[in-house]
């Protein structure tokens, strides 16, 4: 099935590309992130539990970026993939989690006991109407993990 195929026209002539005359089509730009939380998070012991070296991370009481901001109240662990249509939400939480199915799940168990998990999902859509879906595998992929999902929806008027 082509990307292309849950576009459908409105309207009785053919819809231009972004025109209100169509509805449907991927989501424009996404950036999915497994975030996990936690006040006395050691970023350390996550990436070695994991395997994975993390996109960024921070301790409790390290500096924000932001000037006057207050140091952080715990720590964060964070990888991430970013892409414009066409990758999808799907194909990108693949990729995400790609180097994570030989852990252990006892190892998804104490992660998940001790912080809060989550893949996040920044949804960007600068087009009337876009949608996604995430196959029945990696919903059981993120259900193995444990891991709360997230979603934050940006939508363009213009």
């Amino acid at each position: 099935m082509e990307e292309n195929d849950n576009v459908i026209p409105l309207g009785p002539r053919p819809a231009a590309a972004g025109s209100l005359y169509e509805a449907g089509g991927a989501v424009d730009s996404v950036c999915v992130t497994l975030a996990i939380y936690g006040e006395n998070l050691d970023p350390d012991r996550i990436s070695q539990a994991l395997g994975v070296t993390p996109t960024s991370a921070y301790r409790k009481g390290d500096a924000r970026r932001g000037i006057g901001m207050p140091p952080h109240r715990g720590g964060g662990w964070f990888i991430e993939r970013v892409g414009d249509a066409p990758h999808t939400p799907d194909s990108l939480t693949r990729e995400l989690l790609a180097p994570l199915p030989t852990i252990p799940s006892p190892a998804w168990d104490q992660i998940s006991a001790e912080f809060d998990l989550q893949v996040h999902y920044a949804l960007y859509l600068y087009r009337f109407n876009r949608g996604f879906s995430l196959s029945r595998e990696l919903s059981w992929c993120l259900a193995a993990i444990r891991a709360r999902t997230v979603f934050d929806i940006y939508a363009s008027s213009s």
